[in-house]
C-alpha cells in the first residue's frame, strides 16, 4: 500500500518512509505522530490514526518478546519509541454433558479471547507490566464450563491494552468471544473472539466446537463423548462441549490460556 502526500509518494509497500527528503519536517512529525491523511495506490482516502490501517513508518528494534502465562515485566530497550503489542485473552471451557437431562445431552463450546493489536508510546527504559489470561476449565457432567481471564498490559499503573476472556457456554448455547479494548494506542485493530459453537449443531448428541481465536481453532466438540481442547499453538481459542446419550457424565474440554506478544518500534522521520 502506497501513501501519497501532496503527490508524494513517503510509504511505498513497506514500514519505511520513501523520499523522505522532499517532505517537509512538520509531515513527517505529524506522519510520525500518527495523525497525516493519505491516499492508498487505488486513490482511497486512509489516515494515520488507523482507520485506514497504516499508523507511521517505522521498524522494529529486536525480536518479539512473547508471553504465555504469568505475569512480569517488559523493559522498552534502546532505540524505541513506540510498542506494537498482540493482547489475547484466555478461551473459555465448554460445558459437560449428562443426558439424565435433555438439557445436558449436548453442550455448547466455550468462547475464545479477544485479541487488541496495536501501537504504543513508549520511552526506552519504561516498564510495561504484563498479565496473561488463564484458560477457562470444563463442565463435568450436568455443568457449564468456566470463562477464560483478561489479558492486560500495563504503564505506570495504566491498563492501555486488554484482550478479554471467552465467555462460557450455558447449556447448550456457546459461549460469546471476549472483547478486546484499549486506552491511548493508535493504529488498532480489536478483535473480538470467536463464538463456540452450540451443542447439536452438526449432529444430535455431538457438544459444540470451541470458538476460534487470532492464533486457531477451538477445540472440537464431543460426539458421544468429552470435547477437546484447542491445539496448544491456539492460544486463547475455547474448548469443545461434551455430547452423550447415556445417562452418564462426559465432560467438557478446558480452553487455551492467552497470549501476549510485544514488538519494539522505532518510528522514522
Amino acid at each position: 500500500m502506497a501513501i501519497q502526500i501532496s503527490g508524494t509518494t513517503v510509504v511505498n509497500n513497506s514500514r519505511q518512509l520513501q523520499n523522505i527528503a522532499s517532505v517537509d519536517s512538520t509531515t513527517k512529525t505529524n506522519l510520525v505522530s500518527g495523525l497525516i491523511s493519505g491516499t492508498n495506490n487505488s486513490g482511497a482516502s486512509i489516515k494515520g490514526d488507523g482507520s485506514g490501517g497504516i499508523f507511521f513508518a517505522g521498524e522494529q528494534v529486536g525480536v518479539d518478546s512473547e508471553y504465555n502465562s504469568g505475569t512480569g515485566s517488559y523493559t522498552v530497550p534502546s532505540g524505541a519509541n513506540y510498542v506494537k503489542v498482540f493482547v489475547t485473552g484466555g478461551g473459555a471451557g465448554g460445558g459437560g454433558a449428562n443426558a439424565c437431562s435433555t438439557s445436558w445431552f449436548q453442550s455448547g463450546g466455550g468462547g475464545a479471547g479477544g485479541t487488541m493489536i496495536g501501537f504504543y508510546a513508549v520511552t526506552a527504559g519504561d516498564t510495561i507490566s504484563y498479565s496473561v489470561g488463564g484458560a477457562g476449565a470444563g463442565g463435568v457432567g450436568q455443568s457449564n464450563g468456566t470463562a477464560g481471564s483478561n489479558s492486560t498490559l500495563s504503564k505506570s499503573g495504566t491498563t492501555f491494552a486488554t484482550g478479554g476472556g471467552g465467555n462460557a457456554s450455558s447449556f447448550s448455547t456457546g459461549g460469546t468471544g471476549g472483547s478486546a479494548t484499549h486506552s491511548g494506542m493508535v493504529s488498532t485493530s480489536a478483535q473480538t473472539g470467536g463464538a463456540g459453537q452450540n451443542g447439536g449443531a452438526e449432529a444430535s448428541f455431538k457438544g459444540g466446537n470451541g470458538g476460534t481465536s487470532y492464533y486457531g481453532n477451538g477445540g472440537n466438540g464431543g460426539h458421544y463423548t468429552h470435547g477437546s481442547s484447542p491445539l496448544g499453538v491456539s492460544r486463547g481459542a475455547g474448548g469443545g462441549g461434551a455430547g452423550i446419550h447415556t445417562c452418564s457424565n462426559r465432560n467438557g474440554a478446558a480452553g487455551q490460556g492467552g497470549k501476549i506478544v510485544i514488538q519494539a518500534w522505532t518510528a522514522v522521520g
